[in-house]
């Protein structure tokens, strides 16, 4: 069992921190998956929220970021997700472009932004 390092649930949003590494990821993968269920999304939503999740974690992994923060904020009939790693190297324009096209069609807005010593991921569903 997996014990989060951080999490918090305020009003309207809900926020796991944890190390990263592909060790976390199912941790993240079921807040995510729990979060949709129990807002109310469609079966669509919810599967886009979690192929998302999961999509944006294997680049934060892959760029080596550490500690990854899930942010889910959970709307009237849907779910603004932020997800921020930190002490990222820069993710390669092909892993940035594989989110995008998971992202597209799927998703009422989506951003990806790199700083210098973060990697930040927005989207709807």
């Amino acid at each position: 069992m997996v014990v989060a390092h951080f999490m918090a649930v305020t009003e309207n949003a809900i926020r796991v921190q944890l190390p990263g590494g592909a060790i976390y990821a199912p941790a993240l993968l079921e807040a995510a998956a729990k979060t949709g269920a129990r807002s109310g999304l469609t079966a669509a939503q919810a599967t886009t929220l979690t192929t998302l999740v999961r999509a944006a974690l294997d680049v934060l992994n892959t760029v080596g970021s550490s500690p990854i923060m899930l942010e889910m904020t959970v709307q009237d009939a849907s779910i603004a997700v932020k997800m921020i790693g930190k002490n990222a190297k820069k993710p390669t324009k092909k892993a940035l472009k594989g989110l995008e096209t998971k992202a597209a069609g799927h998703t009422d807005s989506y951003s990806a932004r790199v700083t210098k010593t973060a990697f930040t991921v927005r989207f709807d569903v």
